[in-house]
């Protein structure tokens, strides 16, 4: 019953979030770092899967 009451609280925005706004910011940061990440190896990714689909192995630098 607790955690039905909790999330109907939280549906209604009744909470207070424990997170400082520096701490909101650094993990907004390394969020976009991340996001970066996995494009980078995705478009590596995408590249590798081509090279291997094609003539056979070729030269890429990944």
């Amino acid at each position: 019953k607790d955690f039905l009451e909790a999330g109907k609280k939280r549906l209604m925005g009744d909470t207070t979030r424990e997170a400082s706004s520096h701490e909101v910011v650094d993990l907004k940061k390394e969020n976009e770092h991340l996001k970066q990440l996995v494009a980078e190896i995705a478009l590596k990714n995408r590249v590798l899967k081509k090279s291997l689909n094609g003539s056979g192995f070729e030269d890429i630098d990944l």
